[in-house]
């Protein structure tokens, strides 16, 4: 079913650097320090109705981990049985890797193939997989890898290209390299999800076998590189293959356990004429907001990279065109920043975006639009009362104006125990965005949860939250000058006038001792000139 080619590696010293070379050029394998990326082997089936959910645990984690978190989908065990439904995703290995792994409760996963502390099993449920990937992911990698395929539209011939490099020596000699090959973006049925679910990282082959191929030199400073190639099938199992979402996931192994190190690739196909297309999915904005730049998702449907878009948007009926530089290889899906003009928040917003030109050409995409509320109205200064949980090094919260530039940084906090934080903001006045957010996306939630609250000077409470949950949460401001920039003084003579408290917080007394040819007049104004009290002294 396939084969694989040996290249030679030469190892050179020069002018104190060291790098790595195989005949046919310099290799792509770094030669530095790399972090751990972690592998989560997800075990699923299309009966399963909780399955869903984990599936969007590790679409989660791989939007917040990049390229330095992998999933492979493997569908196996009774939920994964066709039945009447006639949907195979197995394979010939998942009943194989299911039983090392353990059967703990769909959904279910493995990371790096480590046996945990505590654990009777290396399968585990999927509110245990970020604890997890956090442990995981401390550490630099013990051996480097970097991977390349081609895929071959009329002879659906698959090459794959992988280069590895151990930074350090591996602690058990045998290891293994393996190669997975998966597919994204199968249409199919899912107990518990609508219709047009879409199965993605799934398990079809794996290149190198069941457990991989035994890597010989696994000491610091070794390399290795392998060439493999694969007629892909027309379908497994009766799934038709779209050359176009597939996904090569290299990875090496202790023996057949304990990833040392993962990473992946799409393959590039070639033979295919499509010109970059893009798809447009804004993000939710949460309300209370006054941000000029929203998330969404763009997927490249040609064969081209996508190296600039153009759009149009339309901000409460105000329309403006655009450009952004990106780079969204093809057949893949980036999250992108999408800006716009400055605007004056409403009460309620609304603002649409449709992608109008892709790599420079004119594109007929979708519109899509996302409606928020405005910001609060607050007076300076503003007092800001935190608890963490008991992972303060997560917990950080920021200020930033309409334009996402951070103005004002705390945290993240020290040590393993909560920590408690009062800080004032004296803002100016303005627009601006307060974010408290987890740097790991799970919250404030390792009991005792932390909470937040914030308040203005006049003991207003613009937000609480004791359930901080996810990435954290957000409220938009429009902040006002002090209580005390509205009281406009107007005398004969200055000297001997006094305002306490200072500033004002709720209720404040002038006085003083007038000179006997002065008199004070004094005139209480709202932020907008309106005289709201006056007199004399």
């Amino acid at each position: 079913m396939f084969k694989h080619l040996l290249k030679i590696s030469i190892t050179a010293w020069g002018l104190g650097l060291f790098s790595v070379f195989s005949l046919n050029g310099q290799a792509r394998v770094s030669v530095q320090p790399r972090p751990k990326a972690v592998l989560l082997e997800e075990y699923t089936g299309w009966g399963c109705g909780n399955c869903p959910d984990g599936a969007a645990r590790a679409s989660w984690l791989k939007t917040l981990r990049g390229d330095n978190f992998q999933v492979i989908a493997i569908h196996a065990g009774y939920y994964a049985e066709p039945g009447s439904r006639g949907l195979d995703l197995r394979t010939d290995y998942s009943d194989s890797l299911l039983l090392q792994a353990g059967e703990y409760g769909y959904p279910q996963g493995t990371i790096d193939r480590v046996l945990f502390d505590g654990k009777a099993m290396m399968a585990m449920g999927r509110g245990d997989w970020t604890q997890a990937v956090k442990a995981r992911s401390v550490d630099t990698a013990t051996v480097n890898l970097w991977v390349g395929a081609t895929v071959d539209v009329e002879t659906r011939t698959l090459t794959v290209n992988v280069e590895g490099y151990y930074y350090r020596a591996a602690e058990l000699s045998e290891n293994r390299l393996n190669v997975a090959l998966v597919q994204n973006h199968i249409n199919g049925p899912q107990n518990s999800a609508p219709a047009g679910y879409r199965h993605e990282h799934v398990l079809r082959d794996l290149l190198t076998g069941q457990w991989g191929e035994l890597l010989m030199a696994t000491t610091a400073g070794s390399t290795f590189t392998r060439t493999y190639t694969y007629t892909i099938p027309a379908d497994y199992r009766g799934v038709k293959v779209d050359l176009r979402n597939l996904e090569i996931i290299a990875f090496v192994c202790e023996d057949t356990k304990t990833v040392l190190q993962v990473t992946a690739c799409h393959p590039a196909v070639l033979g295919m004429d499509e010109p970059a297309g893009a798809v447009l999915a804004l993000s939710a904005v949460e309300n209370r907001s006054v941000t000029q730049v929203f998330e969404a998702a763009v997927e490249n449907t040609g064969n081209d990279t996508i190296r600039r878009l153009g759009y149009e948007a339309v901000v409460n009926d105000k329309a403006g065109q655009y450009e952004t530089e990106v780079c969204i290889p093809p057949y893949e899906k980036r999250t992108v920043n999408l800006s716009v003009a400055a605007y004056e928040p409403l009460d309620r917003n609304r603002v649409e975006i449709r992608l109008t030109q892709v790599n420079g050409q004119a594109t007929k995409s979708n519109a899509e639009a996302v409606e928020f509320s405005g910001p609060v109205d607050c007076v300076a200064p503003l007092s800001v009362d935190l608890c963490t949980d008991l992972r303060p090094d997560e917990v950080y919260w920021y200020v930033a104006d309409a334009a996402g530039n951070r103005i004002l940084e705390y945290g993240p906090y020290a040590g393993s125990e909560a920590v408690s934080a009062k800080e004032t903001l004296d803002l100016e006045p303005g627009l601006y965005m307060l974010y408290m957010a987890d740097k790991w996306w799970d919250g404030w939630q390792e009991k005792p949860k932390g909470y937040y609250k914030v308040k203005d000077a006049t003991g207003l409470l613009l937000g609480q939250n004791y359930d901080v949950q996810n990435k954290g949460g957000s409220m938009a401001l429009r902040g006002q000058s002090s209580m005390t920039a509205g009281v406009e003084m107007q005398a004969l003579a200055v000297d001997g006038l006094s305002l306490y408290p200072n500033p004002a917080v709720e209720t404040a007394t002038i006085g003083g001792t007038a000179m006997e040819t002065g008199v004070w007049t004094w005139r209480l104004s709202d932020m907008q000139g309106r005289v709201l009290l006056q007199g004399n002294l």
